[in-house]
């Protein structure tokens, strides 16, 4: 399993309505999943054109489903984002 990263910068971690991103932290059938849902590769999020909404709601509630398995796609809209 991989490490927990949803830390802040001075180490500690981050309050549970805070995603951390960091796409080096995604395994491959996280990746797949997250393409599957929204129809575009998971580094469009990077691209000056492309909205990112919606794949940060999806990349919000994959990487908080690891913790709690209840967690849904609607509590993802409610997340803070630190890049």
């Amino acid at each position: 399993m991989a490490p927990n990263r949803q830390m802040v910068k001075n180490g500690t971690k981050a309050p549970d309505d805070v995603l951390v991103l960091d796409i080096n932290d995604l395994r491959v059938s996280e990746i797949e999943e997250i393409e599957e849902i929204t129809g575009e590769p998971v580094d469009s999020i990077f691209a000056p054109d492309k909205m990112r909404g919606k794949m940060l709601r999806v990349i919000g509630y994959i990487v908080k489903k690891r913790e709690n398995p209840d967690y849904t796609m609607e509590m993802a809209g409610d997340l803070r984002v630190v890049l």
